[in-house]
């Protein structure tokens, strides 16, 4: 996914990130489900940081949220050559290709069409940050940045062509499989080991936020509800989903439309005690649940 090419481009004049906003044609910078297992860059010899970056739409037009990334590289490309970084990163259909480049990073290439574009959003937003790409960058240009990605079967995080030596197993990436005397893989009938947590007391400026672990890879989902004291009915949060890696938190943000985000403004500022209670279910690859729920205090 995405495109490399020597010849004329543009350094980054400061530290930012950088993602192509359109592309009249050639391969795409939205990428499918799977693992990134590397990314490559061409021509520069400045020996400056570079970092992937994975980024994931809100919904809100030009925001993001930085899925993934990359550790930080530093170039060391000669002039009209390419390097491919190793790396590991896990990402979902629809989440895109950005970079993060500092001054002397060739960050973009030159090309004829005015419908190629890119947009920079400042410095290098954190993992789990939200960035706002506004600022346009002069059309004609790509982004200088392609990925490998591979599928996932076992969503257990290792890309199964080059990672993963047993795709069939989340929980082992070496030849030596847990079979049976079939040879298949063997039934997994034990839910995951599950911790949900996040700030009891929150402010619901852009909806309220849980952080989720499983002692396996696999999946969670949460929705949740507010009860709104003198409101016809219970205020319902919008669901959010994601795939999780074997002992690594991964945060949950359920939303609220624009018309509940005001009623529950309203209660708040007129003094009334809100709560919000989250329900969260923790799948393993093989379907097991663990279910949970988190009661979340609510300040204006």
């Amino acid at each position: 996914m995405g495109q490399v090419a020597a010849g004329p481009g543009a350094e980054c004049g400061v530290s930012f990130t950088i993602r192509q906003f359109s592309l009249d044609s050639g391969k795409t910078y939205i990428l499918p489900s799977g693992v990134i297992t590397s990314f490559t860059h061409a021509e520069n010899v400045s020996g400056a940081p570079i970092k992937l970056k994975v980024l994931r739409s809100t919904g809100t037009a030009n925001e993001f949220t930085v899925v993934g990334e990359s550790a930080q590289v530093n170039t060391n490309e000669a002039p009209n050559a390419t390097t491919t970084y190793p790396t590991r990163v896990p990402v979902l259909a629809g989440d895109e290709i950005a970079l993060f480049g500092s001054p002397g990073v060739r960050c973009i290439f030159s090309t004829a069409s005015a419908l190629d574009a890119v947009r920079i959003s400042p410095g290098d937003p954190a993992l789990g940050s939200t960035a706002t790409f506004g600022s346009a960058v002069t059309t004609s240009n790509r982004l200088n940045l392609k990925a490998s990605v591979e599928p996932d079967a076992d969503l257990d995080g290792f890309g199964d062509e080059t990672q993963d030596q047993c795709p069939a197993v989340a929980a082992r990436q070496t030849p030596s499989c847990t079979t049976d005397v079939t040879g298949k893989a063997s039934a997994d009938v034990t839910a995951p080991v599950a911790s949900v947590s996040g700030k009891a007391s929150q402010k619901v400026a852009n909806g309220i936020e849980v952080a989720v672990q499983s002692n396996e890879p696999g999946s969670a989902s949460a929705s949740g509800t507010i009860s709104v004291p003198g409101a016809s009915k219970t205020v319902k949060l919008k669901s959010a989903a994601a795939n999780l890696i074997a002992g690594q938190k991964t945060k949950l943000r359920l939303k609220l439309s624009k018309k509940n985000l005001k009623s529950v403004r309203r209660a708040l500022r007129s003094g009334r005690r809100l709560k919000a209670k989250v329900a969260i279910v923790i799948k393993d690859v093989a379907g097991n649940a663990s279910k949970a729920t988190r009661t979340i205090k609510l300040k204006s």
